[in-house]
């Protein structure tokens, strides 16, 4: 395809999104339909289309000039294939962030920035738009064999980072099916994420309830970390429990308690056979605006003014009231966002400490993952007395 097809398709496919649909979702589904894209054909679409999203609406410009600046700003494609197809700023590609747009002012061409709400303590505002204007990479979370799974990197000559205990990052895109055939060895985690579960402990025989468990990640940690534990997971979202079964299964978690709960509303005691102070450690893994997450999904920063942060934390709030009473005295609730609000994040807590007497904060962490490509988690962990 030459350039000015790319930019017909992606402009094409942009009039037909629809938000709040999650983008990639809706992108994979119009490649899977249009079978004319080819793999390199999907790849420059794709970036064109998500560093149009990085840029944040942009009135002033046309849609194709809007391409055209986001695909060199956010520099999803490799040097060689941007050159290639586009000769916009192609002495500038290489500069940092900030360089460009200095190069775009002196070209007359200003970006518009967009407001963003109170940051958590520990993140620069700077840092948090470069953060979204680039891509995340890959990382995966290892269970078991560790050895075996990086001797299979090495084999294969793929690029990789140890970014923690049991956590690699893949700068590239890889097909880790391919690569890795014991795929109950490790998960496909962001490292952040990954790193929030380091703060969980229980001991065999604990009752621990992931009470917005989506599709188990949280979950599936804590049972790897924390042998013997009597796992209870719920959510909102039937479809996701089935998900979430799926990937139970596929990981060989056998013994656990799967039941579609609402925790944003108050729930009688016998509801599934719940009574108060039923659990020795409570996951919630709050729904968010994700704003710690963005780069991945940077239609969610474009949109911002339709993220009604106040709405996210008035649900996070009722979840904490209405989970709190079903802990055991002593135990241990760990609040958890990728958020990268403070309305969403400390005030939360301390707005729930006010109410609470008999919670205590055990440890509160704000994991920022931007120097690692990754995204940004709170963390909060509670212990009730």
């Amino acid at each position: 395809m030459k350039q000015p097809s790319y930019l017909l398709s992606a402009q094409d496919i942009l009039a037909k999104y629809k938000y709040p649909e999650p983008f990639h979702v809706f992108l994979k589904a119009q490649f899977k339909e249009h079978k004319k894209f080819g793999s390199r054909d999907r790849k420059i679409i794709s970036a064109l289309l998500f560093g149009y999203f990085r840029l944040g609406q942009q009135a002033q410009l046309k849609a194709v000039d809007a391409l055209k600046i986001g695909a060199f700003v956010a520099t999803e494609l490799s040097e060689k294939l941007y050159l290639q197809f586009f000769e916009f700023g192609a002495a500038q590609y290489v500069l940092p962030l900030q360089e460009k747009l200095n190069w775009l002012h002196s070209q007359g061409i200003d970006l518009q920035e967009k407001e963003i709400p109170e940051l958590s303590q520990g993140i620069l505002l700077d840092e948090y738009l470069n953060d979204i204007a680039h891509p995340h990479h890959t990382f995966i979370r290892i269970r078991k064999n560790k050895k075996s799974i990086i001797d299979a990197l090495h084999k294969k000559e793929i690029a990789f980072e140890e970014i923690a205990e049991n956590i690699i990052g893949f700068p590239e895109s890889v097909n880790l099916k391919e690569i890795l055939t014991q795929q109950q060895d490790y998960t496909v985690q962001d490292a952040s994420s990954a790193m929030a579960t380091n703060f969980f402990t229980a001991k065999k025989g604990d009752k621990v309830w992931d009470c917005c468990a989506a599709s188990g990640g949280k979950s599936i940690a804590m049972y790897d970390a924390c042998n013997g534990i009597e796992l209870f997971v719920s959510d909102i979202r039937y479809q996701i429990l089935e998900t979430l079964k799926e990937r139970f299964k596929h990981y060989d978690i056998k013994k656990y308690h799967a039941f579609p709960h609402n925790a944003q509303v108050p729930a009688p005691y016998a509801n599934n056979n719940m009574p108060h102070g039923s659990f020795d450690s409570i996951i919630c893994d709050a729904p968010c605006t994700g704003s710690g997450t963005w780069s991945r999904s940077p239609e969610q920063y474009y949109f911002l003014p339709d993220t009604d942060v106040d709405f996210y934390a008035d649900r996070q709030k009722d979840i904490l009231e209405n989970t709190w009473p079903f802990l055991k005295n002593g135990g241990t609730f760990y609040y958890i966002t990728c958020s990268a609000f403070a309305a969403e994040n400390e005030e939360v807590i301390s707005a729930f400490l006010d109410k609470h007497a008999d919670a205590e904060v055990m440890n509160m962490q704000l994991i920022n993952g931007i120097d690692k490509k990754a995204d940004t988690m709170f963390v909060a962990v509670l212990m009730k007395g």
